[in-house]
């Protein structure tokens, strides 16, 4: 078996979690911005959604 599969991934903590669907929720939030200031209405609608999804994760 090699090495790489007898690791076990590290254990994130709460905190670690929580940074990283924050910094989920920031990135799909700048296209959606982008988006609705180009008239793209729905393609924005689907990367809020995404982003707010993220945020109620954290």
């Amino acid at each position: 078996m090699p090495k790489s599969l007898e690791r076990f991934p590290p254990k994130l903590t709460t905190e670690d979690y929580i940074g990283a669907r924050l910094l989920e929720t920031l990135i799909e939030a700048e296209p959606a911005l982008k988006l609705l200031s180009e008239g793209l209405v729905r393609n924005a609608t689907g990367r809020a959604f995404q982003a707010w999804s993220a945020f109620l994760a954290a």
